[in-house]
């Protein structure tokens, strides 16, 4: 398995969020893949919820089949119990080739696994220049060069994740290219 870096028509950021109809002021997490225990989607949305009054505009957009898989019940209620609503996108199953402007409107993608190989999730993002924000299990650590491409987060553990999620909208507060780059 590969990604090609020509795999997806490159556009904006700005361009990329007036599609999909996010705020170009959001801070924007990018999760792809299944809703399965071993992918730690309910570590990031507990994440998420400890960083719903830190950081603003906080925006965490899900992509998978969040109806089929297992853990869908458990985000679900988290979500609703937590009052998320604001603050997590659940899109559902977007195809491969419709991923694009997902990846360049994100600021960052999460993979909160507790288990991976070699993450093609993590791939398509680097692909488009986004840093990865993901566990430090299997192949990610291999993906990731702690604080250049990326931030390493200890799998299973919301507040490590919340940590480094936090540490990414800080160093691009202070880096962010102009609104429409």
């Amino acid at each position: 398995n590969g990604v090609s870096p020509d795999k997806y028509e490159p556009i904006s950021k700005y361009k990329a969020r007036s599609i999909l109809g996010i705020s170009q002021d959001s801070f924007v997490l990018l999760y792809t893949g299944r809703f399965a225990p071993i992918k730690g989607t309910l570590f990031l949305v507990q994440a998420v919820h400890k960083l719903s009054t830190k950081i603003p505009k906080l925006l965490c957009v899900m992509c998978g089949n969040i109806d089929g898989d297992r853990e869908s019940d458990k985000i679900r209620s988290f979500i609703m119990e937590n009052n998320l609503e604001n603050f997590i996108k659940m899109e559902g199953f977007i195809p491969n080739d419709s991923l694009g402007p997902y990846l360049y409107a994100c600021d960052s993608l999460v993979l909160p696994s507790l288990m991976e190989a070699t993450s093609i999730s993590a791939l398509e993002a680097m692909s488009v220049g986004r840093p990865i924000i993901g566990s430090r299990v299997g192949g990610i650590p291999e993906l990731v060069i702690e604080g250049i491409t990326g931030l390493l987060a200890i799998p299973g553990d919301s507040g490590d994740l919340a940590r480094a999620i936090e540490k990414c909208w800080s160093c691009l507060l202070y880096t962010s290219p102009s609104p429409r780059d």
